[in-house]
């Protein structure tokens, strides 16, 4: 723990010796129409979500995203994004989003 799911896909390729199909257009797309400087978050929501991000704290962000869902119809998306890279365990995705946003 923690493990990517990369990592396991891995695994399981080798040991059951078979061949995945990735769809990685889907979460590409997303990040592609979501535009991460023009959604203004909160400093304090903004640093929380840093903070939780370097230290490995899903439940933290989890619960942090609550609060980006309820800002705007972008914070929901943002929020739904960044979903994403907690079950994939992407907290450099996290990071490198949040640092492209500006806090207000």
């Amino acid at each position: 723990k923690p493990f990517t799911a990369e990592q396991i896909y891995a695994c399981l390729a080798n040991l059951l010796r078979v061949a995945y199909q990735y769809d990685a257009a889907s979460q590409e797309s997303d990040a592609l129409t979501l535009d991460f400087e023009k959604i203004a978050l909160p400093y304090s929501l903004l640093s929380r979500l840093k903070e939780a991000a370097e230290n490995y704290r899903t439940t933290e962000l989890k619960r942090y995203l609550n609060e980006v869902d309820e800002i705007s119809p972008d914070g929901y998306r943002l929020a739904e994004y960044l979903r994403g890279c907690i079950q994939s365990y992407d907290m450099e995705g996290i990071l490198k989003v949040l640092s492209e946003m500006k806090p207000v």
